[in-house]
């Protein structure tokens, strides 16, 4: 997670799915601002991946530029398991490329920002609790379906 103080900043969030990589400048209070939006790279070399991811965030945070405002970090969620202590990601059905590699890594280094790294459903369920159905809950369910399908569980106010 990020500990920096982005109150008047945005983030990038980037959600690398199986059929689009999609990227938006999103602030403090969960505002939307640019988007962006591509297929995903058919790649089998996850460089491509990482080429697509960078010129997504490019496009975002020039266009945040133009309006006078930063990009301080990128938040990127994909369609698969991230490993919790190192995250590398662990399985990603529908992007076998970037299994077994250190995406957030590569992100770093090729953008030079923090990058947090989180499966696509167990972002979605944080979100719902943050500013859409799940709030004011304690427990929810949260489905992903699109080219895959997901879940993410909060339980008790914990992501499971």
């Amino acid at each position: 997670m990020f500990t920096q103080d982005l109150s008047n900043d945005l983030v990038c969030a980037v959600d690398l799915g199986g059929t689009n990589l999609r990227a938006a400048n999103i602030d403090c209070d969960g505002s939307i601002h640019e988007r962006f939006r591509v297929a995903t790279p058919d790649a089998n070399n996850p460089s491509e991946i990482v080429s697509a991811i960078v010129s997504a965030v490019t496009e975002c945070t020039n266009q945040a530029a133009k309006r006078g405002e930063t990009v301080q970090a990128v938040s990127v969620v994909v369609p698969g398991s991230v490993h919790a202590n190192t995250g590398v990601i662990v399985n990603a059905p529908n992007i076998p490329a970037i299994v077994d590699f250190d995406l957030g890594q590569a992100l770093s280094a090729a953008l030079d920002w923090p990058i947090s790294l989180e499966n696509d459903a167990n972002a979605a369920a944080v979100g719902e609790m943050w500013r859409g159905a799940g709030r004011g809950c304690q427990t929810i369910i949260c489905l992903t379906l699109g080219t895959g399908v997901g879940s993410g569980i909060i339980l008790n106010g914990k992501l499971w």
